[in-house]
Order: C-alpha cells, then structure tokens, then sequence
C-alpha cells in the first residue's frame, strides 16, 4: 500500500531563500500550503548580528498570523566562522555563547528543536584535540537545552565541511 505524504508532514528551509526577505519566504510558504518551516538563522532573515534581525517577538508574530510554525531552529554553522571545536579558545568561546543564545531563542520562538554540528579541528592537528573539544562543546549545549527543554538534532556534515563528523562510524561514536 502506497502512503501519500500530506503538505502538514512537510517543512520547508528558508536557507534557499537567503537571497530575498523574509515576508517573501513567507509568502512563497503561504502559496505551497506549507505551514511547517526549519528556521535557518542567517542574514538577512533573524541572526544574532544586529538587534533588527534578532526580534524575537516580531518574528515569532509574523509565523503565528500565518497559521505556520517554526520546526527546528538552525543556526548558521558552516558558513559563519562559528565552531565548537575551534582550536583557539576565543572563537571557541564566542561560538558556544552564539549557539547557547540560539538554544534560549528557540524556546522564546515556540520551537523545540535546534539543530546543531560537531564542529570541525584544524586539518592540522590532531583530530583527538578536536574531537575532544567538540565532545565538551555539545555536553555544554547539551546541558542548557535539557535545562530549557529544548531537544538539540545534531547534524551530520560532508567530508569538505568538516573533518570530525560526517559518516555513519564518526556520527556513532559522537
């Protein structure tokens, strides 16, 4: 027996929409008969980088007279230089307080998951250092969302994106 999905099992990313606003992400969402978005948290759509694109209360009001809901919150991970297992302790810091800041604003938006990646160790290095870092990056994410009741997903990368985790073997052993 074949089963049919229906549009309300679906969501959809603004990330392909990256290049136009939000409303318009919206709209196109509104045209398809999806309600269910993944929200990926990058410019010019609801980032961290300026008080204007981190309005919580105003995004989380558009989504709602829509009839939609945000799913999943993704935090920009590859692209940005945010990395959990960055060898140089400042960065490593400054990524951790960016993702625990997304793990409260994920509660405040009404979603309950947030998406998160291992990171990635100099390709000169010792992987153990990175992976080390890595681990305890995620254990302190990992700390925060249960104290919030935020379920963190974790994502597996591609080989060119990082070097700890990103096939089967290294995703089980994480």
């Amino acid at each position: 027996k074949v089963k049919v999905i229906d549009s309300k099992q679906l969501a959809a990313m603004n990330m392909c929409y990256q290049r136009y606003s939000f409303d318009y992400f919206l709209d196109s969402m509104e045209r398809l008969g999806i309600r269910n978005f993944e929200l990926w948290t990058g410019a010019p759509h609801f980032c961290n980088f300026t008080e204007s694109l981190a309005n919580v209360k105003k995004l989380r009001s558009e989504v709602k007279q829509r009839g939609m809901k945000i799913v999943c919150v993704t935090p920009e991970q590859v692209v940005y230089p945010y990395n959990i297992a960055a060898s140089d302790q400042q960065l490593r810091r400054l990524s951790l307080d960016y993702f625990k800041r997304y793990i409260e604003q994920t509660l405040e938006l009404g979603a309950d998951k947030m998406l998160c990646c291992s990171g990635w160790g100099n390709y000169d290095e010792d992987i153990e250092e990175a992976w080390k870092r890595s681990v305890e990056g995620l254990n302190e994410m990992v700390e925060l969302a249960e104290k919030v009741g935020i379920i963190l997903a974790f994502e597996i990368l591609g080989p060119q994106e990082t070097n700890l985790v990103n096939n089967l073997s290294s995703t089980i052993r994480m």
